[in-house]
């Protein structure tokens, strides 16, 4: 029709290989199926086209009405199938509708989605809709028989969701299922037993069992020391926590020495958040001994690093005695405006 130059048609139709039998294309990274529309006829394609198409290829369906799962069911690939309908005519709609599988509520993929979603919820403070969410992927794990890393991820979420609604007792007794299942793994020692540790000695502490949460907390400080080190910044977080928590006990010597210790160790640091966060330990605790005075200047200093940890103080129960001074709300309002500028630094 004169639409393309001669050069041209000869150039694409240079591009096209044509074959007698499904092994020319075991080398392809993508196939793209064309035949009749009738599932009966598609079917056996898809089969012999797995067949021989090498791990990793995609194996795609120009199908415009058909089912896209009953096509991937029938290979050994079907996460990597789908529905690519080019309207017709190609050359003249530049238009492809991608149609993924409805992968179902089992799928790896959606328990996967299921998960950044109760994680957003609980960064939003949503803790009804994370705990629901949650609840529901943990019943799918069960149901599923799925390892026991993925239900404790899960049980985390759901422990969380708890916690932020102050069920305390029930986010217990989900961590302590957790700290077992990451207790069995000795590949968790780096991060995931700890974490467990540490989330479950909150519990504690929120409900008023202060020995049960200085034991756990102990555990993590020489977890932490014996595989990072005494002075890396997991490590010293961890021996404030645990002086946090003797303040709870009113071992208000044992708490400022540990604290002290840190607040050196921080010091020989390049890390200006492990500073900020000794010296808001350190408040903590001189704010559970009283010392009013003491514990705003350590906040000070806290915040003139610009940490976010400041910014937790509202919350802590230590530092109650001090919400009413109007140096306590300046300091909050000190930190935000640092983390803001960083934040804004960052965007840039």
């Amino acid at each position: 029709r004169g639409s393309l130059a001669e050069e041209e048609m000869q150039r694409r139709l240079a591009r096209i290989h044509p074959v007698g039998g499904y092994e020319a294309l075991g080398d392809c990274d993508v196939v793209v199926e064309a035949v009749f529309e009738r599932m009966d006829v598609k079917i056996p394609v898809f089969q012999a086209l797995d067949a021989v198409m090498k791990p990793g290829a995609f194996l795609f369906s120009n199908t415009s009405a058909l089912d896209m799962d009953a096509l991937a069911e029938v290979t050994s690939r079907p996460e990597l199938v789908a529905g690519t309908h080019f309207f017709s005519p190609a050359n003249v709609m530049k238009l492809l509708e991608i149609v993924r599988r409805i992968m179902g509520p089992d799928h790896p993929d959606t328990l996967t989605a299921m998960y950044n979603v109760t994680d957003s919820y609980l960064r939003q403070g949503k803790y009804v809709q994370a705990e629901a969410l949650a609840s529901q992927a943990l019943e799918i794990k069960r149901r599923v028989d799925a390892p026991d890393s993925r239900r404790a991820n899960s049980m985390e979420q759901l422990a969380s969701a708890y916690r932020g609604q102050h069920k305390y007792a029930q986010a217990e007794a989900l961590e302590t299922n957790v700290l077992k299942i990451r207790g069995r793994d000795p590949a968790s020692e780096d991060y995931w037993l700890p974490r467990a540790m540490v989330n479950l000695a909150i519990d504690y502490q929120l409900q008023g069992k202060y020995p049960q949460a200085e034991k756990l907390y102990d555990s993590v400080l020489e977890l932490r020391r014996r595989k990072l080190g005494p002075e890396n910044p997991d490590t010293l977080a961890a021996a404030g926590l645990l002086a946090i928590c003797l303040s709870y006990e009113k071992e208000y010597a044992k708490a400022k020495d540990l604290v002290q210790e840190v607040i050196q160790k921080a010091s020989q640091s390049s890390e200006q958040s492990s500073l900020a966060l000794a010296w808001y330990n350190s408040a903590s605790v001189e704010a559970a001994a009283a010392h009013k005075d003491v514990a705003l200047e350590y906040l000070r200093k806290a915040a003139d690093l610009g940490s976010r940890d400041v910014l937790t103080m509202a919350s802590d129960e230590n530092l109650k005695s001090l919400r009413g001074d109007p140096r306590f709300a300046a300091l909050i309002a000190k930190a935000k405006e640092k983390d803001h500028a960083a934040a804004e630094q960052a965007s840039k």
